[in-house]
């Protein structure tokens, strides 16, 4: 049984039922297949072919590892009528994905302060004058 909280969706596609998953490495390949953070490609709300069929493609390696783009393209146009449903599994599974490897809102994005040196003030003669302010 596919577990949502790791990304992971279980379709049926290419006739057969293919787990997709979006692990730590899947959504950098993600990135790196876009150039761009996964987040901004999915909630730009202008979602081409190419990122869906690339994108099915790599949530589905983990399932069959001698898949290909091309593969998935047709598995695409063979169900186009569930070019949707495939959609919505996809995007399902891949925020389900970035929940699971991004920080969650609790926490908090502030380094802790660090001690500083006290500041110096240099002097004419090359002394140094220190603040205890």
């Amino acid at each position: 049984m596919a577990n949502l909280k790791r990304g992971e969706v279980d379709i049926f596609i290419g006739g057969t039922e293919r787990r997709l998953k979006f692990n730590f490495n899947a959504l950098c390949e993600l990135e790196k297949l876009f150039g761009r953070p996964v987040q901004d490609i999915f909630t730009e709300g202008n979602v081409g072919m190419l990122v869906i069929r690339d994108s099915l493609f790599v949530g589905l390696k983990n399932s069959k590892p001698d898949l290909n783009p091309e593969e998935v393209g047709y598995w695409l146009e063979n169900d186009i009528d569930k070019l949707g449903e495939y959609t919505e599994a996809l995007t399902t599974s891949l925020f389900a994905a970035l929940g699971s490897v991004m920080p969650t809102g609790d926490a908090d994005p502030t380094p802790p302060p660090t001690e500083t040196e006290p500041e110096t003030t240099p002097t004419s003669s090359g002394d140094s004058i220190t603040s205890d302010s």
